[in-house]
């Protein structure tokens, strides 16, 4: 539970400081797979399991990483 918690805290503050920045710019793909990995919480609170968790953001970082570009 600790290392989904910190993972996705640094996620957030990375895309925090990043917009700050305006180092890159953050496309509607780049929040469709923010958005993706925030709905994690969710089905972890609506199945009282883990398990589903770290389904979603495994697959949202697999997808994350394939993207081009």
């Amino acid at each position: 539970m600790w290392a989904i918690g910190v993972s996705g805290a640094i996620s957030i503050l990375i895309a925090i400081l990043a917009a700050l920045k305006q180092s890159d710019i953050i496309t509607k793909t780049d929040w469709l797979f923010f958005a993706a990995t925030l709905s994690s919480l969710p089905f972890w609170y609506l199945t009282s399991d883990p398990l589903w968790a770290v389904v979603v953001l495994t697959t949202v970082d697999l997808l994350g990483k394939a993207r081009p570009g």
